[in-house]
């Protein structure tokens, strides 16, 4: 996978766990196993979540920023 490719994927994880999503994930996953464990351990969730946000936010950034290994120079 190239830089680019991993970057857009890693924004989407930064997307989905943006802690400030975190309530309209809970809704989505709401009548499921996943929301009930969600909205029980709401700041362990929030925590986690914030952790993972940062993470691949910094690793997407950090993936678009480099040039491509075909031959893309800055």
């Amino acid at each position: 996978m190239n830089g680019k490719a991993k970057g857009y994927w890693l924004a989407l994880v930064a997307a989905l766990t943006c802690p400030c999503h975190i309530p309209i994930v809970i809704l989505a996953l709401s009548g499921t196993a996943a929301g009930a464990l969600l909205a029980d351990n709401m700041v362990a969730a929030l925590a986690i979540m914030t952790i993972v946000f940062l993470l691949s936010l910094r690793s997407a950034l950090r993936a678009f920023d480099r040039p491509d290994k075909l031959g893309e120079s800055r």
